[in-house]
């Protein structure tokens, strides 16, 4: 039953073991949904489009795509390729992330919102399989990352079909001939789906073809690249061309550059930076000297406080990647002369730097304690490595909202859980790391864990799904058990990262040095920055491993919604353990608990407020009274009758007139969070304990079809 739908993001990837280098296009991500038509794969497009259009994501999927480069063969039969070593379920998990998030939930619209799917893993599909080899019933999307900043996309409505694009999708479901009285008119939501995807290039056949040979011919429905701004493309292409070809000034640079270096004297340079352009050329002379000199220091301080002052800078966002040949002492040395004069830098981006460590991580965040985002894309850092120095000095990452690092952007597929067999599911065991971290838990069966958070960063993405669940201008009383379905709430709220826009200028026109900090898109949640991928299959939290925010969601929308912090009590924890001393030396009786995990009664329940105090106590930043404030009102509605539900029901199957009323009454019941007590937590932990590892085998089952 359904209406499937598979969506495909494609990639020019160069196959393994390659001697010319050339790129391919092949699928790199498949995603599989199992109610999708009409204009919602319009609206899934249009929300992954919109997430690639943030520089913060479009740079992890740039990574994803280079780590690929020469992994993999094209899959694709009769070629020499063919052999070439297949992918797995999900070679660039980050984009299947940011895809599953576009595809299947959609919070950015109280009034509108929009939950379905399965989650993560049941959702994925192989990347080695035919564009038509999944069930289907309504066609499949397909859409090309190669460029996150000009991407492209396409539909195909049936096996043996070409491309086309929105209009041609939704021409499948609605007759868009405006022209035609007799019919009724279209409604304004499909054409807002239709022109939300104008400008966009649309894929050609022989992009097709060349991904997957087998089913597509390059003649087939659009043979050509479409933009509504092929003109402005051209244009560029020409400018591109120019471009190429250095001038007298720049041929300059070059040797005053080396010759500056080579005396020790760069002050003449430094002056220069000021001068209209010649910033920009003396940068690129640096960005390619390798290694750095030392006497080079100063200049290129210079140079990023020009771009700091300059009216498109941000002075907030340091971006040391195109330096990629620093020294960890020299990225210590421009940090502490900049900071000095730019004490509110907020974003620190050392991607591309092969020679720094995690204990350069550790003196960027001292020389830098208020730092908010870290980028360490294609560095020298080992995972553990970043993890243990997480273990060992966790205060030091306190402050920090975002850490961009493969450490926590690894597939969460099942595949890492299974025995060879394919026969036997674990749950998996946390580094050390995450014991200062949180797990969130929504309806007792859907789980994200990260190793750290800032609690104002928490704060504000939790409760925007809280907004969401409890407002009473979404209608559709099963929004909630379709977002629970939908498995992505947990996830959604943890791997919410932050964006740092530059200074605003206040009343007078006096620019502000504090950054605007937005967390989890702020008034646009379709922009936001993803920062990670939460752990998903683990428990770890009920053996006492960091805090856990356990949300409990109401099956068919019927029943309360309830919230709380949880943390073992360390009184209870002492106790519970000292009991169990006793018991296993035969000199007590046995605890209450035999199970792997920890028995309810030793944890303890706090309120928002309660957590606010917590945070405090163990030396994390305390959120604003602004954000527990909104998330008190995200609990829902605070003046509700004292009637009772059965008060209410029976007015509804009276049929008078206070039947309308009533039901409004118990329909706001519903989309009301209360604080959770003791018993309902112990109920839901063993639920938990009993539902959670049952899912993974479902889960199990449904990958041998994918593989």
């Amino acid at each position: 039953m359904g209406q499937r739908h598979q969506v495909f993001l494609i990639a020019r990837l160069v196959p393994h073991g390659s001697t010319t280098g050339q790129a391919y296009y092949r699928c790199i991500v498949a995603h599989h949904h199992q109610w999708c038509y009409g204009t919602l794969p319009l609206k899934g497009t249009r929300r992954f489009l919109a997430l690639l259009k943030n520089e913060n994501n479009a740079e992890i999927i740039r990574d994803e795509i280079r780590r690929a480069q020469g992994v993999y063969g094209r899959n694709v039969k009769g070629t020499a390729d063919e052999r070439g070593p297949l992918m797995p379920l999900m070679p660039c998990p980050y984009a299947l992330f940011l895809l599953t998030q576009a595809w299947d939930c959609d919070v950015g619209d109280v009034k509108d919102s929009y939950a379905s799917g399965a989650g993560l893993d049941s959702g994925a599909l192989s990347p080695n399989m035919p564009s038509f080899g999944g069930d289907n019933n309504d066609g499949i999307t397909i859409i090309d990352v190669t460029d996150p900043a000009d991407p492209a996309y396409c539909f195909v409505s049936s096996p043996g079909s070409g491309p086309i694009d929105m209009k041609g999708y939704a021409g499948c479901y609605y007759d868009l001939k405006e022209e035609d009285d007799s019919l009724e008119p279209v409604e304004d939501y499909v054409l807002e789906a239709v022109r939300a995807l104008e400008g966009v290039r649309v894929i050609t056949s022989g992009m097709l073809a060349e991904a997957w040979p087998r089913e597509y011919k390059a003649n087939a429905g659009v043979t050509k690249a479409t933009s509504s701004n092929s003109t402005g493309n051209a244009a560029s292409e020409l400018q591109a061309e120019v471009d190429l070809v250095p001038s007298l000034v720049e041929l300059s640079i070059s040797p005053a550059v080396e010759r500056s270096l080579s005396t020790e004297d760069t002050s003449e340079l430094e002056e220069m930076v000021w001068q209209p352009g010649k910033s920009e050329l003396i940068k690129k002379v640096l960005m390619a000297t390798n290694p750095f000199p030392d006497n080079g220091i100063s200049l290129l301080v210079k140079i990023l406080e020009h771009e700091f002052n300059s009216s498109n800078g941000n002075r907030f966002i340091l971006n040391l990647s195109s330096f990629p040949s620093l020294s960890s002492e020299q990225i210590l040395r421009v940090i502490n002369t900049l900071s000095s004069t730019y004490p509110s830098i907020k974003s620190l981006n050392l991607s591309g730097n092969q020679n720094i460590y995690a204990s350069t991580v550790a003196e960027v965040l001292k020389a830098i304690p208020g730092l908010l985002r870290l980028i360490l894309l294609n560095t020298g850092i080992p995972d553990d490595d970043l993890l243990d120095l997480m273990s060992a000095s966790p205060a030091l990452f306190y402050h920090l909202h975002d850490l961009v690092h493969p450490a926590f952007l690894r597939s969460t597929s099942i595949q890492s859980q299974l025995s060879r067999d394919h026969q036997s599911s674990s749950l998996e065991a946390l580094h050390p790391a995450y014991r200062h971290g949180l797990t969130a838990i929504f309806d007792a069966k859907t789980v994200a864990s990260v190793p750290f958070f800032n609690p104002e960063q928490l704060i504000r993405a939790v409760t925007r799904q809280l907004t969401v669940l409890t407002s009473t201008e979404n209608e559709d009383p099963f929004f909630s058990s379709s977002y629970g379905q939908g498995g992505l709430g947990p996830a959604l709220a943890l791997s919410a990262g932050t964006t740092i826009m530059p200074a605003q200028r206040d009343e007078r026109g006096k620019e502000v040095f504090e950054p605007v900090v937005v967390v989890d898109g702020g008034d646009d949640w379709y922009s936001r920055t993803v920062a990670s991928i939460p752990r998903s299959h683990s428990l770890d939290c009920f053996m006492g491993v960091g805090w856990m925010f356990f949300l409990n969601l109401p099956q068919f929308g019927m029943g309360s919604m309830d919230y709380a912090f949880i943390k073992p009590d360390q009184e209870r924890l002492d106790n519970y353990i000292k009991e169990k001393s006793n018991s296993d030396s035969g000199s007590g009786p046995s605890p209450a608990s035999d199970s792997m995990f920890l028995p309810a009664q030793v944890f303890k329940l706090h309120s928002i407020r309660e957590f606010a105090k917590e945070m405090e106590k163990e030396g994390r930043p305390a959120p604003s009274e602004e954000s527990i404030a909104d998330f008190e009102a995200a609990l829902g509605a605070d003046d509700l009758t004292l009637e009772s539900d059965e008060s209410l029901v029976a007015k509804m199957q009276a049929g008078s007139q206070g039947a309308a009323s009533a039901a409004m009454e118990m329909m706001r019941k519903f989309k009301v969070v209360k604080m959770m007590d003791e018993a309902q937590f112990m109920v839901l932990k063993r639920n938990c304990e009993i539902q959670f590892p049952m899912m993974l085998h479902m889960n199990l089952g449904s990958l041998v079809f994918t593989m």
